[in-house]
């Protein structure tokens, strides 16, 4: 695992009574962990999960209240969610410039998804994403067959489009040690994150248009509202034989601000919650046949480093990790 940002950490000091009731945990993918947070269902309890794939970068710390106060709202509505960090962003092993970086966010999201499924009991999953989260729902939905519904809010719909944006706005090629060749693919900085000429290249090849299996049965596309236009995907979808809904709702130029001043629109979140819902019928969980999966502290190794999850403060309300060395250097 890797410390928070501290904007991530500003954030989340913010929406503490967001994380109440959720649970802390950690999964292997690409090769090593994953950091998570399990928001069990409120009873009656669908055999439905949500897994909330969140945006790359400086947006995921944008949609940070957005995506913790959906999963309050989906856990409320019967749903177990899970709301992760890919391998090496936020709180889970790796780094920016460790190779094959698409591939591990795929993967990250593909494990996520199964590892829901283990902790909620459950059989049958649906995706949420915004941005280039959205993206990798889709891809990881293709790849998982079998998703009930998947929502996509302003989707980037290709790699190469997204990519582009990041050399637009990042001004700051990274330096390295090997010798400088004007041709060759460089690294990166933009906005606080470096994407090397790797990922930049692997980034350019991914388009959710082109899936060799429909993603979900049904599908919501969430346009922008700052930058109107419904784009080839619902079309591109509904022709794939996918039921595929498009609305323009409010609340993405409110969330994609300065961390500490982005808004909830409660609304759209709602709207989201209730077209989850509606189908399939709720099969619902009675207490009595709810199997409760027993959670024990979370940790994890990375890098000669044991990292513990605590939880601490009034009623348990604030958390943080603990990070000791295993192996501590000799005395000089």
């Amino acid at each position: 695992m890797t410390v928070m940002t501290a904007l991530t950490a500003l954030t989340a000091l913010t929406e503490t009574s967001v994380n109440i009731g959720a649970v802390p945990v950690v999964f292997k993918a690409a090769g090593a962990w994953c950091f998570g947070w399990f928001h069990a269902a409120s009873l009656p309890k669908r055999r439905v999960g949500v897994v909330l794939c969140r945006p790359m970068g400086y947006e995921a710390n944008c949609t940070y209240r957005t995506y913790t106060q959906l999963a309050k709202n989906l856990s409320n509505a019967g749903f177990d969610v899970l709301r992760f960090d890919y391998h090496g962003t936020g709180d889970s092993a790796g780094k920016d410039t460790d190779p094959d970086r698409v591939q591990a966010w795929i993967d990250s999201t593909t494990s996520a998804a199964n590892e829901l499924k283990r902790l909620g009991n459950i059989s049958h999953l649906a995706l949420f994403g915004v941005r280039l989260g959205a993206m990798f729902a889709a891809l990881a939905a293709s790849r998982l067959g079998g998703v009930e519904s998947l929502v996509l809010w302003a989707p980037c719909v290709t790699g190469r489009a997204f990519t582009r944006e990041l050399r637009a706005i990042g001004s700051n090629t990274v330096k390295s040690n090997q010798p400088c060749d004007e041709a060759a693919p460089r690294d990166i900085e933009a906005l606080g994150y470096i994407y090397t000429a790797q990922t930049l290249q692997d980034l350019d090849t991914l388009d959710c248009q082109r899936l060799d299996v429909p993603p979900a049965k049904r599908v919501m596309i969430i346009g922008r509202d700052d930058l109107p236009g419904e784009g080839p995907l619902p079309a591109k979808y509904n022709a794939m034989g996918i039921d595929t809904t498009y609305l323009m709702l409010p609340g993405y130029r409110a969330m994609m601000v300065e961390p500490h001043e982005s808004t909830l629109e409660h609304a759209t979140l709602r709207l989201i919650t209730d077209w989850l819902a509606a189908v399939p019928p709720p099969q619902v969980v009675l207490l009595d046949d709810c199997q409760k999966e027993s959670f024990s502290p979370v940790e994890a190794v990375v890098d000669k480093v044991r990292e513990v999850c605590c939880s601490f403060g009034p009623e348990q309300s604030l958390f943080g990790i603990l990070a000791e060395p295993i192996e501590l250097s000799p005395q000089n």
